[in-house]
């Protein structure tokens, strides 16, 4: 399919203090990371989500945000100071519901430069 993206960002230990809003978890402190067995501030979720939901916005627009569905799965951590990649690519039209309008499909995912991949998401809108 048609691909879209890419996005490619550096995440910071500040950068994750301030998604976070400084508190200390193990997304924001080093000492409380350690404290559950990491070597380092684990980069939250929610925060690599973000980038996947960024160029899904860029691609689909405000419709993203009135019909968007996303099914995401992550699959390796991120650590400060990791450069995170988002692509994207349209798969095309998909069969859901029947008294919903057709729904067109995209699978986004997050990378390293390395190609280690972080997460994986299948996406749609109407």
């Amino acid at each position: 399919g048609e691909p879209f993206g890419p996005l490619e960002r550096v995440i910071s230990l500040a950068m994750c203090d301030c998604f976070f809003h400084g508190d200390a978890n193990y997304h924001t402190n080093r000492e409380e990371s350690k404290k559950l067995g990491f070597g380092d501030v684990v980069v939250g979720g929610r925060m690599t989500m973000a980038y996947a939901a960024h160029i899904l916005e860029e691609r689909f627009g405000a419709v993203w945000w009135t019909s968007g569905r996303l099914d995401m799965k992550f699959t390796n951590p991120v650590w400060p100071n990791d450069t995170v990649i988002a692509r994207g690519v349209m798969t095309g039209p998909l069969q859901d519901e029947q008294d919903e309008p057709e729904r067109r499909g995209a699978f986004v995912w997050l990378t390293k430069p390395d190609e280690t991949i972080v997460l994986i998401a299948n996406a749609s809108v109407v």
